[in-house]
């Protein structure tokens, strides 16, 4: 929706928050169902990154330890490339028990992507990884990202590294199992025989009981069409094939879709069949319309074939198919892939979602309204992963807290201007944080009070809310802090 209507796609997002909130509260029994927020703000970010960002922010401030932030904070790392790569560094690491497989090739480029000036960060970022369960029994890791992580410990001069087991791929000459080299070759080059069939109808009940047609059946298919040049046996043969009831996946549809394109038939039936492919295109879960290349193909033939074409296969699919709200959605996504104009698109969408919403009671109490303090529209992308980190404090996990304290403490040395707005905004919305997390900032510009007395002349008055805390030792701080700019 973004690619034909920004603004549509933003409106509905947001209104997607609210259906997620309604699902959860039917149905969050530990089924699939509990991701659903996740997969939400996963894609709120592609839409609107800025705005998920505040969302997120708000979720961090006001219920930090819940589980679903940890996974929508790591999406939003995965979509944070503009983030100068030091201070992403210190975002990963305030996962601190993550051992996902996306986690670490995220954290691995963001190591890689540091400058020779920031090399022990990255040093001290892989001893980190290297203390965590990696490819254990809930989250396994390819070999691919265990040689990654191999390689990078190796390039800055570190023993650390995950066992990988690699298989021995290598085949010997002769004889290979119980099969013959002349067997072994024939499978190789996709010519294994078709075996000897009556008539057409043999073929076809061959052909349809396939899980998934191979380059060898594709093979003889062209073939054998491309022999007889009878248009009619081409769709007597094809279209049994694509509209079989249980195929194994994608796979299936995307092979037939690369046959059709080579046979010589002409545009109107080629588009027919293109079409027949697409809406009984199923993948794994039976989801319906997956191979949107073939509509796509079929509208760059002609367009207005394609569409009375469609507006005709369409009514017989659905006679004899349930509803399931992911083919919706296939189909939409498959009508903005083909380029067809958001007149056809969006009504389509806004009526599926009208059809979910009125089965779906909201009762939720979000309102995007009350992100209105969260106010970034003047923050660069550095200062606001600086304000991601300190809301990440609210969690009260002791390893991120010290984490945070140790970031903005190289922040400091490395380039305190870049604090200036993180903190003044901290310290304007105080009531959000702990009063250990307030005294363990302060006591840091304190100590560092050489480099920081710029940072806190920019931000003295908002330095001075924190009195109204009435805390002591946090007094005592301000003191210290501010004394030193009234001697100056």
């Amino acid at each position: 929706m973004k690619k034909l209507n920004p603004k549509f796609a933003r409106k509905y997002t947001k209104k997607l928050k609210y259906l997620t909130d309604a699902v959860m509260k039917h149905t969050e029994d530990g089924k699939d169902t509990r991701w659903l927020t996740i997969e939400w703000f996963e894609v709120f970010l592609k839409v609107d990154y800025y705005l998920a960002s505040k969302y997120l922010i708000n979720e961090l401030l006001t219920n930090g330890n819940f589980w679903k932030l940890e996974y929508m904070f790591v999406d939003l790392l995965l979509h944070s490339n503009k983030v100068e790569p030091y201070i992403l560094n210190f975002l990963y690491k305030l996962s601190p028990t993550n051992t996902k497989e996306s986690y670490l090739n995220g954290f691995l480029d963001v190591i890689d992507r540091l400058n020779t000036s920031d090399r022990n960060v990255g040093r001290l970022s892989m001893i980190n990884l290297s203390s965590r369960d990696w490819n254990n029994s809930y989250d396994t890791l390819r070999t691919e990202t265990m040689i990654r992580y191999n390689q990078t410990s190796r390039r800055l001069g570190l023993n650390v590294s995950i066992d990988h087991q690699v298989n021995d791929n290598t085949v010997s000459t002769g004889i290979i199992g119980n099969r013959n080299l002349s067997e072994t070759i024939s499978k190789q080059l996709c010519i294994e025989k078709i075996p000897s069939l009556k008539d057409q109808r043999d073929l076809i009940e061959y052909l349809v009981d396939k899980d998934t047609l191979e380059d060898h059946h594709l093979n003889f298919l062209y073939f054998y069409l491309k022999e007889d040049s009878n248009i009619e046996l081409a769709n007597e043969i094809l279209l049994p094939i694509i509209r079989k009831r249980f195929p194994r996946g994608h796979e299936h549809y995307e092979n037939i879709r690369y046959l059709i394109t080579r046979l010589n038939i002409p545009n109107n039936d080629k588009i027919s069949l293109y079409i027949n492919n697409f809406v009984y295109s199923k993948d794994g879960w039976y989801s319906g319309f997956t191979d949107k290349d073939s509509l796509r193909f079929a509208v760059e033939t002609d367009k207005g074939d394609a569409l009375k074409e469609l507006a005709k296969t369409l009514p017989h699919y659905y006679s004899n198919a349930d509803f399931i709200s992911k083919s919706t959605a296939n189909l939409i996504i498959a009508f903005e892939y083909s380029g067809l104009n958001e007149t056809l698109v969006l009504p389509m969408y806004k009526k599926g979602f009208e059809f979910i919403e009125s089965r779906l009671t909201n009762k939720s109490n979000f309102k995007w309204d009350n992100l209105d303090y969260l106010e970034f529209c003047h923050f660069n992308d550095n200062e606001l992963a600086i304000i991601f980190a300190l809301s990440k404090t609210n969690s009260f996990d002791s390893s991120i807290q010290k984490d945070v304290i140790s970031a903005l403490s190289y922040i400091i040395r490395k380039d305190v201007n870049i604090l200036i707005k993180p903190l003044n905004w901290f310290f304007n919305n105080l009531d959000f944080f702990h009063q250990l997390t307030i005294a363990s900032i302060l006591e840091l510009l304190s100590i560092e009070s050489r480099r920081t007395r710029p940072l806190i002349f920019e931000i003295k008055a908002s330095i001075e809310k924190a009195r109204v805390i009435n805390n002591l030792y946090i007094n005592n701080i301000l003191d210290d802090i501010l004394g030193g700019l009234i001697n100056e």
